[in-house]
């Protein structure tokens, strides 16, 4: 599987964290996005989004599914973040660090991606 050497990590007010990676070939536009640190039934949860580049503001959108629905769960530029999540919750996000390939924790993301599919995640 062809993924990012890279994962970027958010945090966002209430201190939420976020991570994401690109997953498959880069001309895929798929990205792995994990929602944590939150009381909230998507804490956790990692989905697979579709990412769609804007070059007028040079802002990245994530669409993933949910029950069976479009839902853009959360848009980056550079100069500030969002994420949705169920419920009307909304945070802001901040661009913190990003783990490179040889860090220890890179690729907790897509092994826990995989591994969920043996759990049953519901929402991928």
């Amino acid at each position: 599987m062809d993924i990012s050497k890279y994962t970027e990590v958010y945090k966002g007010t209430r201190g939420i964290y976020v991570q994401v990676t690109r997953y498959g070939a880069f001309e895929n536009n798929q990205a792995l996005v994990r929602v944590s640190n939150f009381d909230h039934p998507w804490s956790e949860h990692i989905f697979l989004c579709d990412t769609a580049f804007n070059s007028n503001d040079m802002s990245v959108s994530y669409t993933t599914q949910i029950d069976g629905n479009d839902y853009v769960l959360m848009r980056t530029t550079k100069e500030w973040g969002a994420i949705w999540l169920l419920g009307g919750y909304s945070f802001d996000i901040n661009y913190v660090e990003t783990y490179v390939d040889h860090m220890e924790g890179r690729n907790d993301i897509v092994n826990d991606y995989h591994n969920s599919h043996l759990t049953g995640n519901p929402r991928k």
